[in-house]
Parts: C-alpha cells; sequence; structure tokens
C-alpha cells in the first residue's frame, strides 16, 4: 500500500489467504515442472499475497513448493518458512511474527555516508530483457555428494577461498565453456545475505546485495585463482559500512529515479551471465517428529537477462543442492561444473 508521500510499504493483514495448490505426486508431474508452472503465473498487481504455495501430495512423500514475490523475502527467508510448516505440522506452536524494519530502514540509522551509484556501459548483448517464452524455461537439479562436499569444503580453506567462490568459479567456468564464448567477460552476479551484519532474523524480508564483477577467462585460469578473485571482490560487501554505504546509495537513487532509470540501472549494472544465490548450510535441524525434511532446493530466482543461467545452492545433510533456471539453459552446466571441481580437487595444491 503507499502511504501519505506515495512510497510503497506493507501493512500486517492476519486474514489474507495464502493460495493452495495441490497436485497428487503419482500424477506423472515432477517437482521441477511444478515450479516451472508457477513462473507461468504472475503475482499481478492487486492488493493480494506475494506468497503461494504448491503441494505435491504423495502417502510416503511430499514435495513442498513456496513462491514469494521478492519485495517481501529472500530464499533464506523461505527456507526457515519451510521450517516453521514442518514445525507446524509436527504440532509445535508458532509465535505470530511482527513486521520487521526493512533493510534500508536500519541502515538509515547508522549514520554511515553512502556512495554513489555511477553508471557502466556493458556489452549490448547484456542489454536484453529475457523472453519470457514459458516453453523455453527449464528448472534442473542436481546434488553432490556429502563426501564431494566435505572435499570441497576443507580444499576451499585451504586455498584461502570459500565454498561460494569455488562453486562460483567453477559454474562461470562451465558456462565459458558450454557457450564457446573468446574474449568477451563472462558477468557473475553473487546474492550476498547482510543479516548476521544488521542485526536482522530470518523472519520474512528481503536482506540480499546483488553484486555483478566481469570476469576475463580467455586465458583460461585455474579454479582457484578465479575463486580466490571472487572471494576478494565480495569482501567489501561483507563489512557493515560496505553493506550500509551499498543499501543507502541505491535508496537514493531510487528516490529519484525514474523507471527508464531503473530498468537502465538493471541492464547496465546488475546484468549478468551466470547467478548464484548460495543459501550456505542450512542451520537447523531437519527432523521435526514423524516428518525429516529430505532436501531444499533453491532458489530459483532470474534477475531478467538474455542468456542467464541461474543456479541457487543449499547445504543440507551434508551436500551441495544445486537448482538451475533459465530461459536459454546451457546443457549439462551442473555436471560440467561438478567436471570441473572434480579436476580441481584432484590437482596438486
Amino acid at each position: 500500500m503507499p502511504d501519505g508521500d506515495g512510497r510503497l510499504h506493507f501493512v500486517q493483514e492476519t486474514l489474507a489467504p495464502i493460495p493452495l495448490r495441490v497436485v497428487r505426486r503419482d500424477a506423472g508431474r515432477s517437482w521441477e515442472r511444478e515450479l516451472e508452472r508457477e513462473y507461468a503465473t504472475p503475482f499481478g498487481v492487486a492488493d493480494i499475497p506475494l506468497m503461494r504455495v504448491a503441494l505435491l501430495y504423495g502417502k510416503e512423500a511430499c514435495n513442498v513448493i513456496v513462491t514469494v514475490h521478492h519485495a517481501i523475502a529472500d530464499g533464506l527467508s523461505i527456507a526457515h518458512l519451510i521450517r516453521d510448516l514442518l514445525e507446524a505440522l509436527s504440532g509445535k506452536a508458532l509465535k505470530v511474527l511482527t513486521i520487521r524494519p526493512s533493510h534500508e530502514e536500519v541502515c538509515s540509522t547508522l549514520k554511515i555516508p553512502h556512495g554513489e551509484i555511477a553508471s557502466q556501459k556493458r556489452a549490448t548483448r547484456l542489454e536484453r530483457y529475457i523472453d519470457w517464452n514459458q516453453d523455453r524455461l527449464a528448472i534442473r537439479s542436481h546434488r553432490f555428494s556429502a563426501e564431494m562436499t566435505d572435499r570441497l569444503r576443507i580444499r576451499s580453506r585451504d586455498e584461502l577461498t570459500t565454498v561460494h567462490g569455488a562453486l562460483s568459479a567453477a559454474f562461470i567456468l562451465a558456462a565459458h565453456q558450454l557457450a564457446k564464448r573468446d574474449k568477451s567477460p563472462i558477468y557473475l552476479l553473487s546474492a550476498v545475505d547482510t543479516r548476521r551484519f544488521l542485526g536482522l532474523d530470518y523472519d520474512l524480508n528481503f536482506s540480499v546485495l546483488f553484486p555483478t564483477h566481469p570476469y576475463d577467462l580467455s586465458n583460461s585460469p585455474l579454479l582457484w585463482t578465479l575463486a580466490r578473485g571472487i572471494t576478494r571482490n565480495l569482501e567489501p560487501l561483507r563489512t557493515l559500512p560496505g553493506i550500509a554505504g551499498a543499501f543507502n546509495a541505491f535508496d537514493s537513487f531510487v528516490h529519484q529515479a525514474t523507471p527508464a532509470d531503473i530498468a537502465a540501472f538493471e541492464l547496465q549494472m546488475v546484468a549478468c551471465d551466470v547467478l548464484v544465490s548460495n543459501l550456505g548450510v542450512i542451520p537447523f535441524e531437519t527432523s521435526f517428529g514423524s516428518l525429516t525434511l529430505e532436501g531444499l532446493w533453491g532458489p530459483s530466482v532470474l534477475m531478467g537477462t538474455e542468456g542467464e543461467q541461474a543456479i541457487g545452492v543449499a547445504t543440507l545433510h551434508g551436500a551441495i543442492h544445486l537448482l538451475h533456471t533459465s530461459f536459454a539453459p546451457l546443457p549439462s552446466l551442473l555436471e560440467t561444473a561438478e567436471r570441473i571441481l572434480l579436476a580441481a580437487l584432484a590437482s596438486d595444491k
């Protein structure tokens, strides 16, 4: 709802029902196909809930798909919402959550000077929006073994990088190889969670920054060298001043921007070839009475530029879960990235 000066804000509505769609698991539809169907259903612009749920129901196992508008929640929020859902089903009484302050509100109270958002031109191929043709959409899941996940964690630490850096390096190397790119750089977007820096919990909120950096792969860099560079580029946004400065700068920009300005900003500064949204190790138990959370896939989210390959990452039961979403999918992207990682893990330190 808009307030007095026309800015949109949220209100707490305890009676607003969350739409639920139920499909039988024995109907021959996989959860990946049902997720593709969710992409074909826009939220619209009316005063309606910005969340809906699809349940693939079976006697022995169920799949739950939670779809939300990014204005109200991010992937980590939804992971914790699924936890709350399972706790409620196991008989636990849940407390009523209040509306938390936005990250812009939190940052505005920190009195940290903000920088400026400078315009930068991109290659013209990155200045096109996705053709949202549902027939082109492909969503695929893949899981690394717990043994490989543990090896990757240990080797990343030894190489002075992170699992996120190593995974991201493998994804952009795989995309570069499969797309047969030559000299043009690969643009990588890494979603950065800001909660622990801003004192926010995992209630429904959007607490993410999305920096995009180009990487020149024409000289065939080693995966670990590339991973360290990716990790280094994210370091400024893993500090409170860096986070507050980025949020405040964007908030100032949005207040005076036209819709055309915002579209140009997205295409010129956020557009990416590969998006990696890594939820990390899921920080809660997976047993809820007689129920067990066997897998967690996602998030499945696209920034909206042509050719984009989005990979959601979550680590559960010691194993990395991957979800690939694209309207122009590169075949075997996840498997190619896995082979690249296995080769890097087998290389000498």
